[in-house]
């Protein structure tokens, strides 16, 4: 990826805090993140580490140009220049995002409302409610149908095709 657009935000709840990321290519491929952040943090702060967690992400895949979405007028306006970071903490997340977007050929950052930037706004409540998971292990299922509908059953007429569980038993049985 040469190029992507970052759509980033940051919450923080009674839950907990979290970070919502989607990096998008030009292309169309699309790559979402829902960060829980164990550890105290402002709504600001958490919007800052959004930024500089997609920021990190763009960087990993080799991106070179980057347009950085954010519903955050705080992070938006100090990036840009127009505020200043008064508190320290703030001033310590202003440096390091500055410092990020200097390793991009270009990068710009655009103030979008939260509706359009929905998708990293319910990341962010996702990563944001499993807060109080801690370190368990939670594995999450979609269902696309209720259980109460039927269905269908697909019978194999050819003998001669394996089952996908014939290729799983020869390889622990015989290691083939």
């Amino acid at each position: 990826m040469r190029q992507v657009s970052l759509h980033q935000h940051g919450v923080y709840m009674s839950t907990g805090s979290g970070a919502g990321v989607t990096l998008e290519s030009p292309q169309g491929d699309k790559f979402e993140y829902a960060i829980k952040l164990d550890f105290p943090s402002s709504n600001n702060e958490a919007e800052y580490e959004a930024f500089l967690a997609g920021g990190e992400l763009a960087l990993a895949a080799a991106v070179k140009k980057i347009v950085i979405y954010s519903d955050s007028q705080l992070v938006v306006n100090q990036v840009q220049g127009s505020y200043e970071a008064r508190d320290e903490k703030i001033a310590k997340y202003f440096l390091k995002a500055k410092n990020m977007l200097g390793k991009f050929e270009e990068a710009s950052v655009v103030q979008v409302s939260r509706a359009n930037n929905a998708t990293a706004y319910q990341l962010a409540k996702l990563a944001s409610s499993m807060a109080a998971i801690r370190s368990r292990k939670i594995t999450f299922i979609s269902s696309e149908r209720a259980a109460i509908e039927e269905r269908e059953e697909v019978i194999c007429i050819d003998p001669t095709l394996l089952s996908w569980k014939e290729e799983i038993i020869r390889f622990l049985t015989k290691g083939v």
